[in-house]
């Protein structure tokens, strides 16, 4: 695959070993990852968050995402 297909913003090195796993054993895989930190912040303040509007917002995402994989399954 050309490296420039995509344009990252993070890596998720362990998700990244279990997809692997799984492409070549046929298992079909998803991985959702919450960043909770922030690289090169100029104000260790950015490197704190709420919590709890982290999760609610995750669960607007998470939600849909796995019913929609939960109807593609059928």
């Amino acid at each position: 695959m050309d490296p420039g297909t995509f344009s990252p913003l993070l890596t998720e090195m362990e998700g990244g070993a279990i997809a692997q796993v799984c492409l070549r054993n046929g298992v079909r895989f998803v991985s959702v990852k919450s960043v909770s930190d922030h690289l090169f912040s100029d104000s260790q303040a950015e490197e704190y968050f709420d919590f709890g509007q982290a999760l609610e917002a995750l669960g607007r995402a998470v939600l849909p995402l796995a019913k929609a994989l939960q109807k593609a399954g059928r």
